[in-house]
């Protein structure tokens, strides 16, 4: 029966030999004589239809998988990927009897495949006789008629299981009779069931058809003649050679009740795409056929060696639509994208919330005259949504308002930088344009400045504004070197100088707690910080030192960490360093849908447990990166409206992680860390 490849080791002729045996066992103990039983005649319906298992000897209970399968074994229903039609027609010339039949099989990659069929044959100028063999009366007809509906699906990569119903009609010389019977069929791939390793072993395929289980009877005139129940299993090896071509050999023993058991065999050798030629050998009855395919149709020829005259048979077969296995890519991708859009709705609803809600807590700040803590709210909304163009009216308000009310207390430079600010926000703002120049004007006429102090006044205030703390430092300086007892310059020079004290300080513990936590690279950049504003800073050299030596022994540590992997695989003998280990697809899967089900029921906790366990074994699965992404910006903002900033930061660190150079989390980040914190610093330092 298989063609068993040279390269084969005896030990492995002999485990295929066992795969085949096995797989023929049910029918084993049916190979004994037949004993004689009446009514063991069988339906003209007994042998299914399809040229391409005609032509292969109808060894063909192993390789079902197109809408004949439903007359051979509705096993193999499970294996139809497209949606199919077949239509064949037959004439058995010297008797004058001619059969017709149409399949149709529908696959569904979520409920399975449908399948129905009708198959009729007739038989015209039947001659009456009597008892004594004379005829009587004019020349009769037989009509028979077999309508099957059956249904199939896959069970797992390695079984497809079904089942038919069918209902049968015969008119004959005035009688008529119906019946109706039932077939079961699975077929599977046993090399996937016991996980055997060879590559040979995945190219057999076995099955197990049972044919009238429900057996239908027919009752013409006195007697009921049931079709008796038929056990057919049987093997298929399937194999490539290189490019198109392939080869495929089967075979079945078949067995009857009270009838002998039948051995059908065939081979199929795919030559091009295009062309296929079989043969087979049906009990002692030679078979033979080929198909031509073109496009989406397909011709199939089958030739039958009978003993009272040869059969030809041909049919069409049009396959349409999309395989099972595009259709469920389709269908997930398309559950994806809208669960992506449910995951973008509820993303922009929660966060259309959390600014909702700061921009409320502002608004009663503001009124309550906290404008420092106002400010704070707004600057957190801007990091949140920065095209948000409420915020910057609502700043601007806050800015302006309090330079007015800094004015009315006299604290003009105060009030200056205040205005200036507003300008900055609100470059049209005429409010506090006019207030600018006032303040200015009575901070120059009360510290009686000169025209020199009064633009390095300016320049310093422009500098403080624009948060140049440095050189806001170096400009009042310079005014008080000119003008000791100017004023306003000594405020403003002790409240840049504690500005930057405070922001080197919040640097450097920012720093400390990162180096803390290993994340070295976050620290260096918080000393750069430190060191814009002083270079010689207290303690900047000391903790850029610590930042090294952390860096150089947490590398050290990596490479004894490898080094001592790669001595522990040297003393177990293993032959290569091993690989990744990687989570088996199935698992992978039902992880993420898991994931899919927690998210859409509101338990995103566990949604992301679930989705860190697939990115972690797969980064690239699914969306599950961007909907990890998704969640922690969103964790993220919601700890930052709460005030919550070193959480915040963790969280969209983790975006990143997952999707690196992501511009949202890149944003949130940096506007955090720098814009948040300096807004806040700068605002306490003016009270």
């Amino acid at each position: 029966m298989a063609y068993i490849r040279s390269s084969l080791s005896l030990r492995s002729f002999r485990t295929a030999a066992a795969f085949a045996l096995a797989a023929m066992c049910p029918l084993a103990l049916l190979a004994t004589p037949a004993r004689s039983q009446s009514g063991g005649g069988r339906s003209v319906f007994a042998q299914g239809v399809g040229n391409r298992a005609i032509a292969m000897g109808g060894a063909v209970s192993a390789l079902s998988d197109d809408a004949s399968s439903l007359l051979w074994n509705p096993g193999g229903l499970g294996g139809v990927q497209r949606m199919q039609f077949e239509a064949g027609q037959t004439s058995y010339f010297s008797l004058g009897i001619g059969e017709t039949y149409i399949l149709g099989a529908v696959p569904d990659w979520r409920w399975g495949v449908a399948a129905a069929s009708i198959r009729h044959l007739g038989v015209s100028g039947i001659e009456q006789r009597d008892d004594r063999n004379f005829i009587v009366g004019d020349p009769t007809s037989d009509s028979q008629t077999e309508v099957a509906i059956g249904y199939g699906r896959p069970l797992g990569d390695a079984w497809n299981l079904g089942g038919s119903l069918k209902a049968r009609h015969q008119s004959f010389g005035g009688f008529s009779a119906s019946g109706f019977g039932g077939d079961i069929g699975i077929t599977g791939r046993p090399a996937l069931v016991v996980r055997h390793p060879e590559s040979w072993a995945s190219e057999l395929t076995w099955g197990l058809a049972l044919s009238n289980l429900l057996r239908p009877s027919l009752r013409l005139d006195r007697e009921s003649v049931p079709d008796p129940t038929t056990i057919r299993s049987g093997v298929a090896w399937h194999h490539l050679m290189g490019g198109v071509r392939s080869v495929v050999a089967s075979a079945d023993l078949e067995r009857s009740s009270g009838l002998g058991a039948r051995l059908h065999t065939g081979i199929e050798m795919q030559l091009l795409p295009q062309c296929a030629v079989r043969g087979g050998m049906n009990g002692t009855m030679m078979t033979a056929g080929t198909g031509l395919r073109w496009h989406d149709i397909a011709f199939d020829y089958a030739f039958e060696n009978r003993s009272y005259d040869s059969v030809h048979r041909i049919g069409l077969s049009y396959a349409f639509g999309s395989t099972v296995t595009e259709a469920r890519a389709a269908a997930v991708k398309d559950e994806a994208e809208r669960l992506q859009a449910h995951i973008d709705e509820a993303f922009q609803r929660r966060q259309t919330g959390q600014i909702d809600s700061l921009l409320a807590h502002a608004r009663e700040r503001m009124a309550a005259g906290t404008y420092e803590g106002a400010l704070a709210l707004l600057a957190s909304v801007a990091t949140l949504d920065p095209a948000r163009t409420e915020t910057r009216e609502l700043e601007a308000s806050c800015h302006r308002t309090r330079g007015l009310k800094l004015e009315a207390e006299g604290d003009f430079a105060g009030a200056i930088v205040a205005f200036s600010r507003t300008m900055t926000v609100a470059p049209a703002d005429s409010v506090a344009a006019a207030g600018y120049a006032r303040c200015k004007t009575e901070s120059d006429a009360r510290e009686l400045r000169s025209t020199e102090t009064r633009q390095l006044f300016a320049q310093a205030l422009d500098a403080f504004g624009a948060d140049r703390l440095t050189a806001a430092s170096a400009g009042f300086a310079q005014v008080l070197t000119l003008a000791p007892e100017d004023h306003d310059a000594t405020t403003m020079l002790r409240r840049t100088n504690e500005e930057i004290a405070r922001r080197i300080n919040g640097w450097m513990r920012q720093a400390a707690q990162d180096l803390e936590a290993g994340r070295t690279d976050d620290a260096d950049d918080r000393l750069d910080e430190v060191a814009k504003l002083d270079p010689a800073a207290d303690g900047l050299a000391a903790l850029r030192a610590s930042v090294t030596r952390a860096r150089a022994a947490a590398q050290a540590a990596h490479v004894s960490a490898q080094r001592e992997t790669e001595r522990t695989r040297l003393a177990r003998g293993a032959p290569a360093a091993p690989a990744e280990p990687r989570m088996p697809p199935k698992e992978l899967e039902l992880l993420y849908r898991r994931g899919l089900t927690s998210m859409q029921s509101g338990q995103t906790t566990d949604a992301l447990r679930l989705w860190e366990i697939v990115w972690t074994a797969d980064p690239h699965y699914r969306q599950v990166a961007e909907y990890l992404k998704r969640e922690y910006l969103t964790r993220g903002m919601e700890a930052f409206a709460a005030g919550r900033i070193d959480e915040a930061s963790a969280q969209w660190r983790k975006a990143l992680r997952v999707v690196p150079g992501d511009a949202r989390a890149q944003g949130y980040l940096e506007r955090a860390q720098k814009q948040i914190a300096h807004s806040r610093e700068i605002l306490s330092s003016n009270d």
